[in-house]
């Protein structure tokens, strides 16, 4: 769980995820390339 919560933090940009809020996390996850997991543990977290 630490080396996806530092790549979380790492690759996801808190101002782009607040930008993309309205949509799904599958959809932001597709759209920056990353699992949804990160999404969804980033979402918890800003």
């Amino acid at each position: 769980m630490e080396a996806n919560t530092f790549a979380a933090e790492l690759i996801i940009n808190d101002s782009d995820l607040k930008n993309l809020k309205r949509y799904s996390i599958n959809y932001v996850a597709s759209l920056l390339g990353v699992e949804k997991k990160l999404i969804e543990y980033k979402l918890k977290n800003l």
